[in-house]
């Protein structure tokens, strides 16, 4: 993962090794865990692959796990992305599934006999 974090940079050299890595390794089979597929959207619009950037952000949006706001809000390689539609779908999907879980937060933590 740092190695992609480095490439929200534009390091370009690295985001075509991550590529090259991502299809030998992955075989780019689709993934919906959000760190695959922001990463990988990441790497795509270093690229200029955007097409493949909004593929990867919308299988994203399928995912259930939490994406690291800094990556998804914060990465370099988002920034061109900020009015883009699918970018912004991918960012409301993961804000409202936060809210969701905080929501539910309270009756989790009793189910389970927590206490704050």
């Amino acid at each position: 993962m740092c190695g992609s974090w480095r490439n929200t940079t534009g390091d370009t050299e690295s985001a075509r090794g991550l590529d090259r890595w991502s299809a030998e390794e992955v075989g780019y089979t689709p993934s919906y865990t959000w760190w695959v597929t922001v990463y990988e959207a990441c790497d795509r619009l270093i690229l200029g692959q955007d097409d493949l950037a909004r593929q990867a952000l919308e299988r994203a949006q399928k995912g259930y796990l939490l994406v690291w706001d800094p990556i998804l809000k914060d990465a370099p390689c988002f920034e061109r992305f900020s009015i883009d539609p699918v970018y912004l779908d991918t960012v409301q999907y993961f804000d409202e599934l936060r809210a969701n879980l905080r929501e539910r937060l309270p009756e989790t933590l009793a189910e389970f006999g927590v206490e704050l």
